[in-house]
């Protein structure tokens, strides 16, 4: 039996939706405008994340967390 998803796995999934939209702002929204700031608060983000990722990496719920998105991903 598996134990719920860990904080740490659901902050690395909410950080990549988070990052994902950042992007997409940053891509497709000229009107959209990036303080100093706020690029490095996103950019703390992100090594967060990847901080989690690693300690959550090998777990099983991380597993199927990757299956998962490569299944959203192959069905764009």
């Amino acid at each position: 039996m598996q134990l719920p998803v860990s904080s740490e796995l659901a902050a690395v999934c909410e950080a990549v939706v988070n990052l994902q939209e950042n992007r997409h702002r940053a891509d497709y929204d000229t009107g959209q405008k990036f303080t100093r700031a706020g690029t490095a608060s996103i950019l703390s983000s992100a090594v967060s994340a990847h901080a989690k990722w690693r300690v959550e990496r090998d777990t099983h719920n991380a597993q199927v967390f990757v299956l998962a998105a490569a299944k959203l991903i192959g069905a764009r």
